[in-house]
């Protein structure tokens, strides 16, 4: 063929791997996301609703002032975030009594007696206990808004600086 011919290839190949090395390792955006979610996830503990807004179910003693969930803070302060380069997520941490009891209350269920025919509480014996879910653990809309716009910022950042422009 005649005419004049640009070969890109050799020009873009060290700027896509450079693209993708940032894109491959996801630890910083990653991070970000975790720790959005944890303080997101703290203001809706205090508040007392779930991911998607709506109230927690309240107390059957409308006399009972005291926050849900919060006896003595520890559930709320066993709150903890993870990272790496592909995952990012936040939990109760795993050790002590908050680890024990998060999941009923996260999700709700049955408690029943694992030795003889009841629960001795200090509100009577009871064959078991419903604890209604009271949510505080969950990604909302706002959340996983909140990451697609910081891993987009994050490529966009990578495949600008790679082609020169600014991160």
């Amino acid at each position: 063929m005649s005419g004049v011919s640009i070969n890109l290839f050799d020009q873009l190949t060290p700027a896509l791997q450079q693209a993708a090395e940032a894109v491959g390792d996801l630890s910083k955006p990653m991070a970000q996301i975790s720790e959005d979610w944890l303080e997101t996830t703290r203001t809706r503990f205090v508040l007392q609703f779930d991911p998607a807004g709506i109230p927690w179910k309240p107390r059957r003693d409308p006399e009972n002032s005291n926050p849900l969930l919060f006896k003595s803070g520890d559930l709320r302060n066993q709150l903890d975030n993870d990272s790496g380069p592909d995952f990012a997520e936040i939990g109760v941490q795993a050790t002590g009594g908050p680890a024990e009891y998060a999941a009923i209350h996260n999700f709700g269920g049955v408690v029943r007696p694992k030795k003889g025919k009841a629960l001795r509480t200090p509100f009577g014996v009871f064959a078991q206990i419903v604890i209604p879910k009271r949510q505080f653990i969950g990604a909302s809309d706002a959340d996983q808004a909140n990451a697609v716009r910081i891993l987009t910022d994050h490529l966009k950042a990578a495949f600008n600086a790679n082609a020169g422009g600014e991160p």
